[in-house]
């Protein structure tokens, strides 16, 4: 998200969705600045892997821009597993 946010083209909203409703209520530090930037936290039930996308859709009945979802992903995996899978996704998008 650090990363969308610095890009030289920004979307209209960013929105993180989770299913920890407590987190969504008390963000931690990392995410509560990131709200001060712009970025949305929201609420929803843990969708797997539609997760992304899927409240989003639900929430309104029509959408005017197109939805695009990012992975973030950082290069601090496992140092065994970097020959078979050199990227982990960070436990901020679960």
């Amino acid at each position: 998200m650090e990363a969308i946010a610095r890009g030289s083209v920004r979307p209209q909203r960013l929105i993180l969705w989770l299913a920890d409703a407590e987190v969504v209520a008390h963000p931690p530090a990392p995410l509560a600045r990131l709200v001060e930037r712009g970025l949305e936290i929201r609420h929803a039930a843990d969708w797997g892997p539609h997760k992304k996308y899927y409240p989003y859709a639900c929430s309104q009945a029509d959408h005017e821009l197109p939805l695009v979802t990012a992975e973030t992903m950082c290069s601090t995996a496992r140092p065994g597993w970097r020959n078979y899978w050199p990227f982990t996704r960070p436990i901020l998008m679960r």
